[in-house]
């Protein structure tokens, strides 16, 4: 389908693109959803595109600008592999330490078999359920302070 970029996106899809910018790739999406967060004044917009496995974040915190980007489908490629539908130990293997260095265990679920990987050097949170990877959340790449997104070029 798709090769995963991380800190870029996925495919075409870059962080930073608008919601009319990614319908003119994608289309419209397969379900909508809008959640406003009244103590700090924000809005959160989710699109899903059921077909492909895909949801797209925007918030208004970022101008409605892709910030960040589901994967539930095993069809999209990460550094030449598909992780979806992995067992958990290929994270283990040699391409991947060398792509993801700083990979490590982020947090473990109290339900037992649950768990979630995150490199923040290259933005990219893995879930797993079961000991098996069942979802990535990509991530752009943020500035030393932690608080402002580059934008891909």
């Amino acid at each position: 389908m798709m090769e995963i970029k991380p800190l870029q996106g996925i495919g075409m899809i870059k962080f930073g693109m608008t919601e009319k910018e990614l319908t003119e790739v994608l289309g419209d999406p397969t379900n909508r959803q809008s959640t406003s967060f009244p103590a700090n004044n924000s809005e959160s917009t989710d699109l899903e595109y059921a077909h492909l496995g895909l949801r797209f974040n925007l918030t208004t915190e970022n101008n409605l600008r892709l910030e960040s980007i589901s994967i539930n489908d095993g069809g999209y490629s990460l550094f030449g592999e598909y992780p979806i539908g992995q067992e958990v130990s290929f994270l283990n293997k040699e391409s991947v330490k060398r792509n993801m260095p700083d990979l490590e265990l982020e947090y473990e679920y109290m339900q037992p078999g649950k768990d979630s990987y995150y490199s923040e050097e290259k933005g990219v949170l893995i879930y797993s359920e079961g000991g098996v990877i069942t979802s990535l959340v990509l991530f752009p790449e943020y500035d030393t302070t932690g608080e402002n997104i580059i934008w891909p070029g």
